[in-house]
């Protein structure tokens, strides 16, 4: 339950922060956040490596820089655990744009060969779900960035 309430501030922390202060005018930011669900150390594993050598250089290949991964700790005793993947977007067309260039991108497709084409009987995680946010627009009379944080 306490690795509940963590990950859940975290995801409070970042849905509601503003983004940069630019030119007079604050930006509107995106979130998408990916959870993962699986219930095995193979597919742990799994993830880890997608993750690690093939999603996230693809990503940061795209110009994307605010990315967070968060996994449970090591001795969580939950039958399904979850990996948590925070990426911040400037725009909805960033969103789009991203995502039908990694469906297309031989080379990410081919990187991530056994992660997309794990079999039904060992899949690499249970569950995936996406949400897409839209972070809270506070204006421009904000001189910096303002972040509200609820204490755990």
């Amino acid at each position: 339950m306490r690795l509940k309430a963590i990950f859940t501030s975290i995801a409070l922390c970042l849905l509601f922060s503003v983004s940069s202060y630019a030119k007079g005018k604050t930006k509107q930011m995106y979130y998408q956040l990916e959870t993962y669900y699986f219930s095995t150390p193979q597919q742990e594993a799994i993830l880890d490596q997608y993750l690690e050598k093939v999603y996230l250089p693809a990503l940061h290949g795209y110009g994307l820089k605010n990315i967070g991964v968060f996994k449970p700790i090591a001795n969580d005793t939950a039958s399904s655990k979850a990996v948590y993947v925070v990426i911040a977007f400037s725009s909805w067309k960033q969103v789009r744009k991203i995502s039908e260039e990694l469906q297309t991108n031989l080379d990410y497709r081919g990187r991530a060969a056994a992660f997309l084409g794990a079999p039904f009987d060992h899949a690499a995680y249970n569950r995936k779900t996406i949400t897409l946010l839209k972070a809270f627009f506070y204006g421009t009379h904000f001189g910096t960035a303002y972040t509200y944080c609820p204490a755990v």
